[in-house]
This record gives structure tokens, sequence and C-alpha cells, in this order.
């Protein structure tokens, strides 16, 4: 009888862990932003700028491509964008930063996109330095960017 006790115990804590996680579904994601650059003539809106970008025209608005010595760099084409989207997080000023994506998970709908950014700081040059991220399409009502660990930006996906 108290080997059941604990089994039930243990099964019951099992339960209770398991309906209060919020580390949510894990989504499958690529990052683009190694071989791309911020136009000069992007109409960002706003510094920070956070963007769900739904097709290659209004990719193509934002982003230009820039080649170096190396393997073959993965591209953001026309057909990525038949089964995904592409979300972008763009820093601009005086540091040069660094994005390390965490995770990208659903939970209820939004889907969060957590990363780690570091800046180093260069007060003599200006930068614009995007993350970006492509993600299968859902049914997904918000966007939520989480950057080192605070939630920065939350957005409408706009079908």
């Amino acid at each position: 009888m108290p080997l059941l006790r604990i089994l039930v115990s243990f099964a019951s804590l099992l339960l209770l862990l398991g309906s209060t996680s919020h580390a949510g579904e894990k989504v499958a994601y690529e990052i683009y932003a190694k071989n791309y650059f911020v136009k000069n003539s992007a109409p960002l809106p706003g510094n920070p700028a956070f963007l769900v970008l739904h097709d290659k025209k209004s990719y193509d608005q934002i982003f230009g491509i820039g080649f170096v010595i190396g393997g073959k760099p993965k591209l953001v084409t026309e057909s990525l964008f038949q089964k995904n989207l592409v979300i972008t997080a763009i820093k601009s000023g005086n540091a040069l930063w660094k994005y390390d994506v965490e995770k990208v998970t659903i939970e209820k709908q939004q889907l969060i996109i957590a990363y780690k950014a570091t800046g180093k700081e260069s007060p003599s040059a200006k930068f614009t330095v995007p993350l970006i991220v492509s993600v299968p399409r859902g049914d997904y009502t918000d966007i939520v960017f989480i950057e080192n660990d605070k939630e920065v930006s939350r957005m409408p996906v706009k079908k």
C-alpha cells in the first residue's frame, strides 16, 4: 500500500509539472542573416525594427545580398515563402550587434523567438544589423520577441 501511495503521488507530480510547463512546443527555424545587409532605402518602422515578412517582394525591399569567399551561402528564395514566414529584428546605431537564437516556440498560438543580443560599441561607425529567421507558416496570432530574457516586442501576425 505505501508503494501505491508513492506511485500515485509521483504520477500526480508529473501531471502537475506537465500542465504548468511554460516551455512551449519547439518550432523549427533557420537563420539567414550572414549574407544579407539592410538596404539604406529600407522602410524601417523604428529602431529597433521588428518585422514579419510574408513574401520575397517585401523581403527584397528591406534586404540586399553580399557574397563572401567560402561555401555556398543559404539564401532566402521565392520558394521559401511558400511554406515559411521570415521574421526579423534590426538594430541600428554605434554598436555592432551579434544575435544568438536560443529557441523558437509556440504557446497559445503565439510564436516566441528568444535570443541573446550583444553589442560592441564603436563611436566612429554606424551599423544596421539584422537577425533574420525563417519559421514554418502557422496559425500564429502574435510574434513575441524575447531579447536577453526580456520581452522587447509583440506584434500581431497579419494574414
